[in-house]
């Protein structure tokens, strides 16, 4: 039983051994390279099938004959009549010569051979960022005029219309690709691109049967954007219920922010342990001492001695805000709290206490939502042009946003991280980034703010960031 079991292992090794290859091996090693051609060209001609020629390419290229294994599979696409064959092996073979208008076109090529559509819309994206979007639309296209039979290609092309914030003909592509479920990314595409109403169209064209958790979310982000908070809210709730990750703030925002009711926030939470919503409302509500109370039950977390940080901050005490700020410093090394403390601290270490103390005010106005008092403070004081003016002028820049200016925003974040270096120049280009990509939907002005940004400040971090959005 041994003896036919080894015999039957040896049998498998040959079949994958073949002859001709194992003779073509010693010949190359020999350095008859020509000899070697011939006889792997007599292997392909003997099997005639495409795992025949993969093989001999791949014992060419694993030989140093790269650019030979991949001519003979080009042989082999025409010899078969099948001119999308061995995608994947051209695929990788454009990478390599950093040719991306042939990776793509490989990479749609690898639809026809059956690869799982997921992964090729992953691929014609990376490459996407290298051939640019626009271009890359344009290939995918005539690719698409030359298989028009081929409808799981229109999925890849709402993805690429998807990138760059074309939202209608993402979703005609959608539908031509059958792809019902997608529209749920797609609906929250158009919510990032600022469009709740076409998110809500696309939303709506659902069966009720499909009306899952995620799509009471998307709902109710959209009558948020739109300003129909109860409506909001409603459906904000079934997603909590259900568990959806996020509905609980959101419907805490609309509260606080949208509609100004932090009342409903107290009644919704309990002063029992911490909770950082609650904080946030009792501070809208003026009483920054009542939450330096209740945030002190737990000022050894990182939310909670920031919380106790900002609520000094507001009273006026900074002295007690710096030792909050130094304690979640010396305990926490990144998060977004840490950043905003270094933002803090950075204001109180100005060494204009004055200006500091009217800074604080102003934010004190903002987060209890008398936007217009904030506005008033901020505006005058950046055109006072102290040591705080850009500071000033981001704060200012936050009133201009909750008021839906967007292209006044727009316009001071750029003066500021124009005239002013540092990490408050890296906060106002980050600003005006995500206005003009989301909400003025002007993804060319966008980059232009990333360039701008780092050739001006080339070693800062931001830049470092910044050159990955290109």
């Amino acid at each position: 039983m041994n003896f036919l079991l080894i015999f039957s292992l040896l049998g498998q090794v040959v079949s994958i051994q073949d002859s001709l290859l194992v003779s073509a091996r010693r010949l190359i090693r020999n350095g008859d390279t020509t000899s070697a051609l011939r006889m792997v060209e007599e292997f392909v001609e003997e099997k005639s099938d495409p795992e025949a020629y993969r093989k001999a390419a791949l014992f060419l290229r694993s030989s140093g004959l790269k650019d030979k294994a991949y001519a003979l599979l080009e042989k082999g696409r025409k010899r078969l009549g099948r001119d999308y064959l061995f995608a994947r092996e051209f695929y990788i073979y454009a990478l390599e010569k950093r040719d991306y208008e042939s990776a793509l076109r490989e990479a749609m090529n690898r639809l026809l051979e059956g690869e799982d559509p997921g992964r090729v819309k992953r691929e014609v994206l990376m490459v996407s960022r290298y051939l640019g979007k626009d271009r890359a639309i344009d290939l995918v296209r005539k690719w698409m005029k030359k298989h028009r039979k081929f409808s799981r290609a229109h999925a890849v092309l709402a993805e690429l219309y998807l990138s760059v914030g074309r939202i209608a003909e993402a979703a005609r592509e959608f539908e031509l690709a059958g792809e019902g479920r997608a529209n749920i990314s797609l609906a929250r595409e158009a919510l990032q691109m600022g469009e709740p109403s076409v998110a809500m169209s696309i939303l709506r064209g659902f069966e009720e049967k499909e009306r899952d958790a995620r799509w009471e979310f998307l709902m109710g982000r959209c009558f948020a954007e739109l300003g129909e908070y109860e409506k909001a809210v409603e459906h904000l709730e079934k997603a909590e219920e259900a568990g959806v990750r996020g509905a609980r703030e959101l419907i805490m925002d609309i509260y606080l922010g949208r509609l100004n009711r932090p009342d409903l926030v107290l009644k919704a939470t309990s002063s029992e342990g911490f909770d950082p919503v609650r904080i946030r409302a009792l501070i809208r509500m003026g009483k920054a001492e009542k939450a330096l109370e209740e945030c002190s039950k737990c000022d050894t977390t990182q939310d909670g001695l920031y919380y106790c940080g900002l609520a000094s901050l507001i009273n006026g005490d900074f002295a007690r805000a710096d030792s909050f700020f130094n304690a979640l410093l010396s305990r926490y090394i990144a998060g977004e709290r840490v950043d905003d403390v270094f933002y803090f601290k950075e204001i109180l270490m100005s060494g204009a206490e004055g200006e500091a103390r009217k800074y604080f005010e102003a934010l004190g106005y903002l987060l209890s939502g008398d936007v217009e008092r904030a506005a008033g403070i901020a505006r005058e004081n950046y055109g006072m042009g102290g040591s705080l003016k850009p500071y000033f002028g981001y704060l200012w820049g936050n009133v201009l946003e909750k008021e839906g200016k967007w292209g006044e925003a727009f316009s001071l974040y750029r003066e500021i991280y124009s005239k002013f270096p540092g990490y408050i120049a890296g906060e106002c280009a980050l600003r005006a980034y995500d206005i003009a990509s989301k909400r003025l939907n002007d993804p060319a002005l966008a980059k232009e703010v990333l360039r701008e940004f780092i050739l001006k400040y080339p070693d800062s971090s931001f830049s470092e960031y910044f050159r990955t959005l290109l």
